[in-house]
């Protein structure tokens, strides 16, 4: 996404057991630490043990692909799907999360600065797992869902 001073990237983990964003990192910069941090602070956020299986479904980036990342997924128990290639419908989760970002709030001219885009990926956030309800989650936000087990 381009900001006033140039491109930003975001990575953001989303809990597919009900929809809602663990954790999300924005950076001037797409490399391994933009996605190493950004899965490492949603293990810290979800309390994730190895015995508990996460799920990364990630595209088929150098940062996902890297030798570090994959050991530290491996150390953590994860377990990496990867989307075919060219196919976005195998990544509707977060497909759905960026074109809510981009259509709802980066809907703006002139263009954002970097913080004013952090600002809105914050907004974006707190709509999206607790205002925003979901069919596929019996019309709940992802909040109350994760809330009603």
């Amino acid at each position: 996404m381009q900001t006033i001073t140039g491109w930003s990237y975001l990575s953001v983990v989303i809990d597919f057991f009900n929809n809602e964003i663990i954790d999300w990192r924005l950076s001037k910069i797409n490399d391994l630490e933009l996605v190493f941090n950004n899965v490492k602070n949603a293990i810290e956020k979800r309390n994730i043990k190895t015995e508990n299986k996460l799920i990364i479904h990630s595209d088929h980036g150098s940062q996902y692909t890297s030798t570090s990342f994959q050991e530290m997924i491996k150390r953590n128990g994860i377990i990496q799907l990867m989307s075919r290639l060219g196919n976005s419908l195998d990544n509707r989760p977060i497909e759905y999360l960026f074109s809510i970002f981009k259509q709802e709030y980066l809907n703006t001219k002139p263009l954002l600065t970097f913080e004013n885009m952090k600002n809105k990926m914050k907004e974006t956030e707190i709509d999206y797992n607790k205002i925003r309800f979901q069919g596929g989650l019996k019309n709940m936000t992802p909040h109350k869902h994760a809330m009603s087990y």
